[in-house]
């Protein structure tokens, strides 16, 4: 009995710190993303955003891109009856257009979160949010995604990152402990 438990324990103590260089590597990898996203001059992608309004939730579907320098914009590409739909974005202001004409949606939280900012907000997380847990996933797809959270106030931001190239692959946005805002990135490129 006792060499059992002396077994357990020696297999206990080498695998603790395994796991805490995998997290120190998941940390270092943070790091290295925050940084990039905050030296990032411009980046596109297309996603498929879910806004849960808690009584009703709808589905969009988005291209967007970023321009550090000028104008970034999100276009619906769906649901049909929102398809062209444009938000224009420079720092923390967004104008919703379609055909010169200014378009209200309604906000998720008291902070004026709306599924036309998310995109937006996502980025500004991961440029210049706190940081509050990072860590390595895999996903039942076999994936290994890194998973960033950064927090402010009673909003908390979440980043599933591809590791290898640095693209999203999923946010959410949460406020009070309730999901608002998931967004599946289904293509991202640099530049």
């Amino acid at each position: 009995m006792r060499r059992v438990l002396l077994c357990v324990l020696t297999m206990t103590l080498l695998l603790l710190p395994a796991g805490c260089a995998g997290q120190d590597r998941a940390e270092a990898k943070a790091t290295e993303l925050m940084e990039l996203y905050d030296d990032l001059e411009s980046c596109s992608l297309t996603a498929e955003l879910l806004a849960d309004y808690g009584a009703r939730t709808y589905t969009f579907t988005v291209d967007a891109s970023y321009d550090r320098d000028g104008a970034s914009r999100l276009t619906i590409r769906e649901p049909d009856l929102l398809a062209g739909l444009t938000v224009y974005w420079k720092e923390k202001t967004a104008t919703l257009e379609y055909d010169g004409t200014t378009v209200e949606t309604g906000y998720l939280t008291e902070d004026g979160l709306s599924p036309m900012t998310a995109l937006p907000a996502l980025l500004d997380a991961v440029r210049t949010g706190g940081l509050t847990a990072c860590s390595a996933e895999t996903w039942e797809d076999g994936r290994e995604l890194l998973r960033l959270t950064f927090s402010d106030g009673g909003v908390s931001d979440t980043v599933w990152f591809d590791p290898d190239t640095g693209a999203p692959v999923r946010g959410e946005i949460a406020a009070e402990g309730y999901t608002v805002i998931t967004c599946i990135v289904t293509d991202f490129r640099f530049g």
